[in-house]
C-alpha cells in the first residue's frame, strides 16, 4: 500500500472528488437498514392484544398481617398456575382441563403488586384478542372466589378492567434509520480511502517515481491546447535532452497504444522530437539510448508496467529508462501542486 506522505496527498484529493460517494452509502445503508427493520417487524411480530385488570385484597386483620409477607409482587403470578383452588377455578371457567389452564396462564398471564399491596394488577397478554379477554375474565373470576374461600383473607374485590385492545410494537424505524447511515458513513469513507490508496495508478510523476523508482519525465495533460498548458511545456524541455540522440516509447498496452502516446506527446511537447513508438521486446533487442514507459494517469496498470520495466531493465541494460503519464488532469494537478 502506497505510505509515502506526499502519495498520501494525491490519495486524499483524489478521495474528497469522490466525496459523494460517502452520503450515497449514507443513503443507502439508512434506506437498507429501515427496509431490514420493517420486514422484520412484519415478519416477525404478530398482533398482541392486552387487558389490564385491578382487584383489591383485604387481608383478615388488615395489610400489616402476616399473611401479606406470603402474598406478595413476586408471587402472586407463580401462584395462578401452582395452587391448585385457582388453577381449578381458572380451567372450570375456560372449560379446559387444569394442565392447559396452566399452561395458558404461563404463557399469557402476570400478576403484580406495584405499590399498595392490597391492590393487584392482572395484565393478560396474547395474539388473540377473544382469548386475551376470556383469560381474564377467568382469571379475575378464580381470584376473587379464592379471596372468598381463603384463610387470611376477608375478601379478594373485582375493581375494574380495561377493554382488551392492541398493543404497538415501540417504533424504531428512525433508530434503524439513523444506524444505516452511520455504517454508511462508516464504510463508505473507509472504502473510498481504501480504494484509492491499493490501486496502482499514477497521476503525478512523484506517484510514478514512487512506484517504478525510476525517473519520470513529465505530464501529458488531456483537453490542452497544444503548447499551451504550462505542463506540456515543462515537458518539452524534460524530453530534449533524452529524446536529442532518439528514445522509443514503449506501453504496457502493446505498440499501438505507443504509437498512439507518442502522436499526443508530439502534440504537446513539439514534432521536431526524435520519439519512435515500439513494443517492449522491440525495444529490449534495439538497446535504444532511451526508452520512455508511457503510463496512463489514473489508468490501474500498475502491475503490468512493472512487469514491462523489469524485463526492460534486464534486456537493455546500457538504455535510459524513465516514464511518462499522459491523459493528466490540469485541476487535479494544480490543486496537488497549489498552484
Amino acid at each position: 500500500m502506497k505510505s509515502d506522505g506526499v502519495i498520501e496527498r494525491g490519495i486524499y484529493l483524489r478521495a474528497l472528488r469522490r466525496i459523494w460517494v460517502v452520503p450515497l452509502c449514507m443513503l443507502l445503508g439508512a434506506a437498507l437498514m429501515l427496509c431490514g427493520y420493517l420486514a422484520a417487524v412484519r415478519i416477525g411480530n404478530t398482533h398482541t392484544y392486552e387487558q389490564v385488570s385491578k382487584l383489591y385484597i383485604n387481608f383478615t386483620g388488615g395489610p400489616d398481617a402476616h399473611l401479606a409477607d406470603w402474598y406478595n409482587g413476586a408471587t402472586w403470578t407463580d401462584l395462578l398456575s401452582a395452587h391448585p383452588v385457582l388453577t381449578r377455578g381458572i380451567a372450570s371457567r375456560l372449560g379446559t382441563d387444569e394442565e392447559e389452564a396452566k399452561q395458558l396462564v404461563r404463557e399469557h398471564v402476570t400478576a403484580e403488586i406495584l405499590s399498595d399491596i392490597r391492590l393487584m394488577t392482572v395484565t393478560v397478554r396474547a395474539d388473540d384478542a377473544e382469548l386475551a379477554g376470556r383469560l381474564a375474565a377467568a382469571v379475575n373470576g378464580a381470584v376473587t372466589d379464592f379471596g372468598s374461600h381463603t384463610e387470611g383473607f376477608d375478601s379478594i374485590e373485582f375493581l375494574s378492567s380495561d377493554p382488551v385492545k392492541e398493543t404497538r410494537i415501540n417504533d424504531r424505524s428512525r433508530n434503524a434509520a439513523l444506524l444505516g447511515a452511520f455504517l454508511g458513513l462508516i464504510f463508505g469513507a473507509a472504502g473510498l480511502w481504501l480504494y484509492e490508496a491499493v490501486r496502482l495508478a499514477v497521476y503525478t510523476p512523484e506517484e510514478a517515481e514512487y512506484l517504478y523508482d525510476i525517473p519520470c519525465a513529465g505530464i501529458v495533460c488531456r483537453d490542452t491546447d497544444g503548447k499551451d498548458s504550462k505542463w506540456n511545456k515543462a515537458l518539452a524541455g524534460a524530453l530534449s535532452g533524452p529524446a536529442a540522440q532518439g528514445a522509443l516509447a514503449v506501453s504496457a498496452g502493446g505498440a499501438e497504444d505507443a504509437a498512439a502516446a507518442v502522436s499526443m506527446i508530439k502534440a504537446a511537447a513539439g514534432e521536431d522530437l526524435q520519439l519512435l513508438p515500439a513494443d517492449a521486446g522491440e525495444a529490449a533487442g534495439k538497446n535504444a539510448p532511451c526508452i520512455i514507459a508511457v503510463l496512463h494517469s489514473g489508468k490501474d496498470e500498475g502491475a503490468a508496467v512493472r512487469r514491462m520495466i523489469s524485463g526492460l531493465r534486464m534486456a537493455a541494460e546500457e538504455s535510459r529508462i524513465v516514464t511518462m503519464i499522459t491523459g493528466g488532469d490540469e485541476k487535479f494537478l494544480d490543486r496537488y501542486y497549489r498552484l
